[in-house]
């Protein structure tokens, strides 16, 4: 990829994170990245292109710092959770963003069905992950083993999902760290 297309794609990134799919235009990133529109068109033609190439490239570095993670965590599921939780908390330092894909889940039905598949991608990733660490966490009873471990994992991360959204529209970020103590006393109390 060449570095006007990593600088196109880092700017609707943050376009998207910060105001949403619908509230953004090739004119929004040309102006940010100091190019012409059709540099951009050139590219990925259209809009839906763009979105789904952004998302697509998030998705791939959110399953590498997983896997980061567990390459240094290894059995150290509790350890895990946590790291999958600081991926949320670096929204503190530039609150006015949110999950690429939580920001794009709010505008589901106006999306590009490409870029509907890639946002439905993404949430499967996080719920298969998160579903793996519970079932090892319940497997060394660390978590209630009766518990539904799929039930348990959509609770995580919509857990979230949705502190991170009402920390940004409320301004308390705090409601991240809030939510994920929350979660880590509730599963170990289960």
């Amino acid at each position: 990829m060449s570095g006007t297309q990593d600088r196109i794609l880092d700017s609707a990134m943050g376009l998207l994170q910060s105001r949403g799919y619908s509230a953004i235009s090739y004119q929004d990133i040309s102006d940010e990245v100091g190019i012409r529109k059709a540099s951009i068109h050139y590219y990925f033609p259209s809009k839906g292109d763009l979105a789904k190439a952004v998302v697509h490239r998030y998705r791939a570095e959110v399953q590498d710092v997983i896997k980061q993670s567990e390459a240094s965590r290894g059995a150290d599921y509790w350890g895990l959770l946590d790291d999958y939780f600081h991926a949320y908390l670096i929204f503190e330092e530039e609150p006015h963003k949110i999950c690429l894909c939580g920001s794009l889940a709010g505008e589901y039905p106006v999306l590009p069905e490409a870029v509907q598949g890639e946002v439905d991608g993404f949430f499967a990733d996080q719920l298969a992950w998160i579903l793996s660490i519970m079932k090892k966490l319940q497997e060394a009873s660390l978590v209630n083993p009766e518990a539904d471990s799929r039930v348990l994992s959509g609770w995580v991360l919509s857990s979230m999902q949705g502190s991170l959204m009402i920390g940004r529209a409320t301004g308390e970020m705090q409601r991240v760290l809030d939510a994920k103590a929350l979660l880590i006393a509730s599963l170990k109390a289960f």
